[in-house]
């Protein structure tokens, strides 16, 4: 997610246009710039919206509940009240969330970050469509930290989202008991040790 934020501060900053808004975000600046971020929410349905910061991203539903996932703790925080998170600026602003709890908050945390991920792999295609793959290399080169480049985006974000629902279910099935054949074969991450 570091990246990625990265990557949205300089869609924002692209000489030709901020890609944020070209995408459709609407933009509230914070009062007080120093310790806060621009909020940048879109709609995706009626009832649900993702925001972004520079420190993060906040995926809210009306049935769900809503989920951040930050620049530098992956790990999602979750409330059950799908509006926090509409006045933020600040990672203070959205203290209200916290890990999931028992096997219904992970259930709506996992569908969230699902829907995130996804999202996310939606938008770098976009990017690629609109600014061109060459714009997202060079952003990607700047950033300095990886090998990614525009072409592989997408497809990573996918993964992800598929990997992190197996690692739900995986905690889903152990939680409830379930044998072994009926858990995800996923070894790589384990959030049944986060289960209370």
């Amino acid at each position: 997610m570091h990246q990625q934020c990265w990557c949205w501060g300089q869609d924002i900053r692209r000489d030709q246009g901020n890609l944020l808004l070209a995408f459709g975000f609407s933009r509230v600046r914070s009062a007080d710039p120093r310790p806060g971020s621009s909020r940048y929410t879109v709609t995706l349905a009626p009832g649900r919206r993702i925001a972004v910061w520079g420190w993060g991203l906040l995926v809210a539903d009306i049935d769900l509940g809503a989920a951040l996932i930050g620049r530098y703790a992956f790990g999602p925080r979750y409330s059950r009240n799908w509006r926090v998170g509409r006045q933020a600026h600040t990672p203070a602003d959205v203290s209200s969330l916290a890990v999931p709890w028992g096997p219904d908050e992970w259930r709506r945390a996992g569908a969230l970050l699902g829907i995130a991920l996804s999202w996310t792999a939606s938008y770098e295609r976009w990017v690629t469509a609109t600014a061109g793959a060459e714009y997202r290399d060079r952003v990607l080169t700047a950033w300095g930290h990886g090998r990614d480049r525009a072409a592989t985006l997408p497809g990573a974000w996918r993964r992800l989202a598929f990997e992190c629902d197996a690692v739900v279910q995986r905690g889903l099935a152990r939680a409830a008991g379930l044998p072994p054949a009926c858990r995800s074969t996923l070894s790589r991450f384990d959030l049944a040790s986060t289960q209370p």
